[in-house]
């Protein structure tokens, strides 16, 4: 979460800087902090998935009933790690749109201090969507991969053999 924090700052620090956005250094300074603002929203989100996971499976113990969410092992290191990792990889798929997503937030910090739309809002929490859920990530990637195949005539339903 510090990292997040201290990340949004320098991108707003680096935002006020009018005339020196067209500088190597402002640019290098830009892309890795945009990195490490996108990499840090995706393990948030991701760690924040394995503390409700957590919940779920501390709740779980205590009662019988099953439950409808799905429970982690948050006992095994390796999991914890993998899942860590996957949602800062899965978060850099938005490095496209946190772009922008850093204008949404500056312009809540300009001069006329303009609070910008909720639909605005959204985009910035695309990194921490993406990686809290690995489960959004991969139907996302289904859709895609099946518009892909029909596109091409290519069937994804497997096929029966004839003896």
């Amino acid at each position: 979460m510090g990292a997040t924090v201290i990340a949004t700052f320098f991108l707003v620090l680096l935002m006020s800087v009018g005339e020196a956005r067209e500088t190597l250094w402002f640019l290098v300074s830009y892309v890795l902090m945009l990195l490490s603002w996108t990499i840090s929203q995706g393990t948030l989100g991701a760690c924040a998935f394995l503390c409700i996971g957590a919940t779920v499976h501390a709740l779980k113990e205590r009662t019988s009933s099953n439950s409808l969410y799905p429970v982690i092992d948050v006992t095994n290191e390796n999991v914890l790690g993998i899942r860590v990792i996957l949602g800062a990889l899965f978060s850099l798929l938005t490095l496209p749109i946190s772009g922008g997503s850093i204008l949404v937030v500056n312009s809540a910090f300009t001069e006329d201090h303009r609070i910008p739309p909720t639909q605005d809002w959204i985009i910035v929490l695309l990194p921490f969507m993406f990686g809290f859920s690995t489960t959004l990530v991969l139907a996302i990637f289904n859709k895609i991969v099946g518009g892909v195949s029909a596109i091409f005539g290519i069937s994804t339903e497997p096929t029966a053999r004839s003896e």
